[in-house]
Order: structure tokens, then C-alpha cells, then sequence
């Protein structure tokens, strides 16, 4: 097996949907353990400020809609230092030396020579260093055949090299989807903004290379639709509507303009690719908002009218 083999992978199927694609999933592993070795000697976690989740902004053109959610967090603009505690304030606010922390954790990872490894975590991604056990576990059992280990030995250079030759399935980058394209196969991808594990801006990274690649964007839509989910964790969770069929549960509702798997069979039996599929909140089995999530590169922009916890009031279009 190679780095590739998730783009092998979907050469040899007819059709998908995943979420999310294999790609890097060891340098969200490297984030984790960063910080819980970290976290033993400075608090930034969740009893400190789950750093920029204070300030959520959702701006939808010039409507502010304030929601707690971010469409696309890219366009947030955030700076850790306005959580410095001022003087005579020690509560919900950050020391010099977590301000300091969480500006490193933050930026983009570099190996020894000083390549970036990434482009950073965005504004408001939580990576939870005090419950996770995969991320350990992964570099702990694959690389060093220990059952325990505390991470104070990791070094990124030798471990994720050593996690590439191991575990090559955890960076398939290949943006060549050729193979998949001819044989009729159609895809559709989807991830949260918030996702702590895999970044989000690696994923778009990797369907701007899959269009750079196959001939651009038309080319692409032409059997691949990305769906970014605005508020997602990992596969499910978190502030946005997370329900629409993919592996956080069954949508609430199952059709092509609900359901991922519903709109993949739609495509693959009728031509009708999906542009825009309605996610739900649920609250003890109850929906409690919708919202559309819109194929790559559109985004949800709220109409002026109506509730802004119903999918009917906001618009998919490209940004401005």
C-alpha cells in the first residue's frame, strides 16, 4: 500500500459517500498529543476558553446574522491576545504563557526543517486533548509497540515519517481521481469546519487539487461534489446541524434533498446532481433548526426574511 491508496480505493468504486477522505488524519493526531503533554504544565483547555468558540460570528453579506455558527470560518478574524486577562483578572480570560501556547497550537504545524506541515486550525476548532485516546494509542501501538505511552518523546519529523511508512492509508493526498472519473463513478465528500481531527482547510486544499487536476471546476462537478458543514466536529457533533444522513446518524428525513446516500442514488440513477442538502439539529429526537449546506464553492447566505433556524430562509450562492 502507498500514500494513495484511499484515491485506489475509489478508483475501484462505482460510487461514494465519504467523510472524512483519509488525508492526513496523522497530523490531527499530532495536534492531540502536542497537547496533552502540553496541557499537563499549562491549562488551555476547557475550564480556560475554548479560544475563539467565545466570539462565535456567522456574517452572511450584511445581514451580521449572529448564530453561534460560522458559514465559512476562514473569513473570521480573530486574534488570541484579546483573551490576555487584563490586570486584576484571573477568570475566564488566558495567562501570558497560554496566550503564547495557544498562538503556537494555532499556527500552521512544522516538521524540524521548518516546512509547514499545514495552514493552522481555524478560528474556533476545539482540539480536545484530555478524552482523546486514539491519538496516543496511533502513535503509541503502530510506532513503538507500547500499550502506554505519555508523548514527551514525540518528535515530528521521526514519528510521522515513521506513521507514512506504518499507516499509509492516513495520507492519502492523490488528487488524481482519473481512474474513478472513467469509470463512471460518482462521489460526493463531506466535512465539518470544526473538525479537530482532519483539518478543514486540508480538505479544500484537496478538492482544489482535484480540480486543478481533472480540468477544472466544471470538470470536477461533473461527477464530485463537495459539502462543507458548518459548526461540525468529526463526522457528527457540534453547534450546526449535523443530521443529513452521513455517519453522525439517519436524517430525519429520507430524500435526495435530506439524505447524502438519497442524493448519491439520485445522481447515479437519474443525472440530478445534488446542489444543496437541507442538515438538521436534532434535541431529543426533535428537529430543532435546518440548514442548507451547499455544494463547493457555494455557501448559505440568509435572505433578509424569516427564521433563521429554517433552511427555506437562506439562499446557496458563491461568496463575494
Amino acid at each position: 500500500m502507498t500514500h494513495d491508496t484511499a484515491a485506489t480505493r475509489r478508483s475501484e468504486e462505482d460510487s461514494l459517500v465519504e467523510s472524512p477522505p483519509l488525508f492526513h488524519f496523522e497530523i490531527g493526531h499530532h495536534r492531540i498529543v502536542i497537547g496533552q503533554v502540553r496541557d499537563r504544565h499549562i491549562a488551555v483547555g476547557r475550564r480556560h476558553a475554548p479560544v475563539a468558540v467565545h466570539r462565535p460570528e456567522n456574517i452572511v453579506e450584511a445581514h451580521r446574522l449572529i448564530d453561534g455558527v460560522a458559514e465559512d470560518p476562514r473569513r473570521c478574524r480573530f486574534d488570541i491576545q484579546s483573551l490576555r486577562c487584563r490586570p486584576g483578572v484571573a477568570a475566564g480570560c488566558l495567562s501570558e504563557e497560554q496566550v503564547a501556547f495557544a498562538r503556537q497550537f494555532y499556527a500552521p504545524l512544522k516538521d524540524p526543517s521548518g516546512r509547514a506541515l499545514d495552514r493552522g486550525l481555524l478560528p474556533g476548532v476545539l482540539v480536545d486533548s484530555g478524552r482523546s485516546r486514539l491519538a496516543p494509542a496511533t502513535f503509541a501501538q503502530a510506532i513503538r509497540r507500547v500499550a502506554e505511552w505519555d508523548g514527551k518523546d514525540f518528535d515530528a519529523g521521526r514519528d510521522l515519517a515513521a506513521i507514512d511508512r506504518v499507516m499509509p492509508e492516513l495520507r492519502a493526498d492523490d488528487a488524481d481521481l482519473s481512474a474513478f472519473r472513467a469509470r463512471g463513478g460518482k462521489a460526493i465528500f463531506y466535512e465539518g469546519w470544526m473538525d479537530p481531527a482532519v483539518s478543514a482547510n486540508m480538505i479544500v486544499d484537496y478538492q482544489q487539487a482535484v480540480e486543478t487536476r481533472l480540468g477544472g471546476e466544471a470538470a470536477a462537478a461533473q461527477f464530485e461534489r463537495l459539502f462543507m458543514v458548518p459548526g461540525m466536529l468529526h463526522c457528527q457533533g457540534g453547534a450546526g446541524p449535523d443530521q443529513f444522513g452521513g455517519s453522525g446518524g439517519d436524517a430525519p428525513t429520507v430524500d435526495p434533498q435530506h439524505d447524502l446516500l438519497s442524493a448519491l442514488e439520485d445522481w447515479v440513477e437519474h443525472g440530478r446532481a445534488p446542489e444543496r442538502i437541507v442538515a438538521s439539529k436534532l434535541d431529543g429526537g426533535r428537529v430543532m433548526r435546518t440548514r442548507p449546506l451547499c455544494a463547493w464553492p457555494t455557501t448559505a447566505r440568509y435572505a433578509g426574511k424569516g427564521s433563521t433556524d429554517d433552511a427555506a430562509s437562506f439562499v446557496c450562492e458563491r461568496p463575494r
